[in-house]
């Protein structure tokens, strides 16, 4: 098993982290102890450049004890700690847990002006990417909403970074206890009230039983099915640029295409023209059969959320309703 000070050598070089303040989100679970304990090991990087950021979700009375815990731990350490709570007031009857989400990331994008920092470090892993991956066969939905978290994206003024997505959660369980590492356990995580926990609970040990290495499957799947998306997408922005002329698309060279590039050419359009309208299947075949089968020299198809698919004699383009 790789040691503490080399994982943290390893991410600090693989994400060049020596460059400016570091923002690191911290829950005192084992996964955000883990990648703060590695940083701290790490002999390639200054304490000096993390910011500790924690947010008290006040769902649990664990939580008060939690964030003093850290507060004091940092202290002992002389790292910079910034908390802060999500205020009762604020918490939704539904919803709760894209809520806290939110509130969660505008915090960590508020420390990160705050301090002059480009990146912001999370703990996310392998173990939590194959769940979300089994949430969303569960809710349905499209093909690419199963590529997972990306590793690295842009977030705030810089960058949001999950080192941890190629490893498990046993693993970082097993590094923390070979290093005597204190952290919480958070107890509602073994209540069924939400589907993460049914699936971290009951779904995902199923699967495990089966074959021990599916974590690691699923994310073999994600990385394929990330890469064949972005493929599509880079061939649909292509044939989108050959059908274009001015603001609109040619209708006839749309309608030589075949049904299958059809489908990938308009929800390519959709994304670039109305990237708030969430097109689903049905309504997908439904605005395709509208524009093969409209013999009209106009006519209109909604969308949602204010747009319309339009046609006008040969073109054809989406646009907000007119009043």
């Amino acid at each position: 098993m790789i040691s503490l000070r080399a994982l943290g050598e390893k991410i600090v070089d693989h994400y060049q982290l020596n460059q400016a303040p570091v923002v690191v989100a911290v829950s005192t679970g084992v996964d955000s102890t883990v990648l703060i304990n590695a940083l701290l090991a790490a002999s390639n990087l200054a304490e000096n450049r993390l910011v500790i950021a924690h947010v008290n979700h006040q769902l649990r009375s664990q939580s008060v004890q939690e964030e003093e815990f850290l507060r004091q731990w940092c202290a002992k350490r002389r790292l910079t700690f910034v908390s802060t709570k999500w205020p009762r007031e604020l918490h939704p009857d539904t919803g709760v847990e894209a809520a806290a989400r939110r509130f969660r990331y505008d915090f960590f994008a508020k420390v990160m002006q705050r301090y002059h920092a480009n990146t912001l470090l999370t703990a996310h892993n392998a173990t939590e990417q194959a769940e979300s991956f089994l949430m969303q066969v569960v809710r349905g939905g499209w093909l690419s909403q199963l590529r997972g978290t990306p590793e690295e994206r842009s977030f705030a003024t810089g960058r949001l970074v999950r080192p941890f997505l190629k490893i498990s959660k046993p693993t970082l369980v097993a590094l923390a206890q070979e290093n005597h590492l204190t952290w919480f356990e958070d107890e509602t995580n073994q209540q069924d009230d939400y589907l993460r926990n049914r699936v971290r609970n009951q779904l995902l040990p199923a699967l495990q039983a089966e074959n021990p290495r599916v974590v690691e499957h699923i994310g073999q799947y994600q990385t394929e099915i990330t890469e064949q998306d972005q493929l599509i997408k880079e061939i649909s922005r292509q044939k989108l640029a050959q059908l274009r002329q001015g603001s609109q698309y040619q209708l006839p060279k749309f309608k030589a295409e075949s049904r299958l590039w059809q489908k990938q050419l308009l929800k390519q359009l959709v994304s670039e023209s109305c990237p708030a309208v969430a097109i689903g299947q049905n309504k997908l075949d439904e605005v395709l059969e509208f524009i093969n089968q409209t013999n009209l020299a106009q006519g209109s198809i909604d969308l949602g959320n204010d747009y319309v698919l339009e046609i006008t004699y040969d073109l054809l383009q989406i646009i907000k309703k007119r009043p």
